[in-house]
């Protein structure tokens, strides 16, 4: 679980927005591979065109040094800050929920709390990628066997 604020303006803080069309940043430096034939119109918020310059695959690095992909970014130079669709979050494994002053995404399979982000005074929700622990949460899938070994208080196995 992690916190983050919009202080650190760096390239590992990312918005997480439920309005924009895709992931999206503005810095090419962070793409480990980029489409740049995939080239479209976009509509910012203050309804202003840009143009985005393709489409690809991002790697940011986690607090504990794990590199971890967002895939589907689009790179829109001069774009002001990176942004995290709530759209491609839900499509993958995470489910994101807004409450009053938070943003909570959680892993959907495992229920697990990824992080936590505080709503920040100018009502975004910046989360610093770097201050994550583990972005995805591994679970093992017991057999029934091993369930009732532990339902039954660690019983042996010879009598379940």
């Amino acid at each position: 679980m992690a916190s983050s604020s919009l202080e650190t303006a760096a390239s590992s803080v990312w918005l997480v927005d439920s309005g924009c069309s895709n992931h999206m940043t503005g810095k090419r430096s962070l793409f480990i591979s980029l489409d740049e034939s995939q080239k479209v119109r976009v509509r910012l918020d203050n309804d202003k065109e840009m143009m985005v310059q393709g489409v690809g695959v991002v790697s940011v690095s986690t607090q504990t040094s794990e590199q971890k992909q967002l895939h589907g970014v689009q790179f829109i130079p001069g774009l002001a800050h990176n942004l995290l669709n709530v759209g491609q979050l839900l499509t993958k494994v995470y489910s994101v929920v807004f409450d009053k002053d938070k943003c909570i995404i959680s892993n959907k399979q495992t229920g697990n709390q990824v992080v936590l982000i505080q709503r920040t005074r100018n009502n975004m929700f910046p989360l610093d990628v770097s201050s994550v622990g583990r972005l995805n949460v591994a679970m093992k899938k017991q057999t029934s066997t091993e369930l009732w070994h532990l339902r039954l208080g660690h019983s042996n196995y010879q009598s379940l």
